[in-house]
């Protein structure tokens, strides 16, 4: 069984990613979750995180996504980065992450919506 990483570790992993990706977004021609993905699969191995790779999906537009690294397990704490168009928001999951299709809006709508690691619901859609 893999190792997991401590908190300190997630954190420090999650602050790493939000300086890379701003070092490599100005040359990079193309959507923000893309880059995203490829900043979390070089975290992964520069914290030596023990993930079983990158994963993560988008709103049926194409415009807005959520890309995180996969642990098996979606309770199990992760980083995870929220993209649109315009940018990107890296956070850690202290309690977990899982992109559950069923989360509600505060409306009380199920659909295009996830629950961000901070507790507060995400428009995806």
């Amino acid at each position: 069984m893999t190792k997991r990483p401590t908190t300190e570790t997630l954190k420090a992993a999650r602050a790493w990613c939000a300086r890379e990706f701003k070092k490599r977004r100005k040359p990079f021609d193309g959507h923000p979750s893309h880059l995203a993905a490829s900043v979390l699969e070089a975290a992964s191995v520069k914290f030596e995180l023990g993930d079983s790779g990158v994963e993560g999906f988008c709103n049926a537009a194409g415009t807005n996504g959520v890309s995180y690294l996969n642990y098996g397990d979606p309770h199990d704490p992760t980083i995870c980065a929220l993209s649109t168009p315009y940018g990107i928001r890296f956070t850690y999951a202290a309690g977990g992450w899982a992109p559950y299709a069923g989360e509600r809006s505060p409306s009380g709508s199920r659909r295009g919506f996830v629950r961000g690691v901070d507790g507060y619901i995400y428009k995806i859609g």
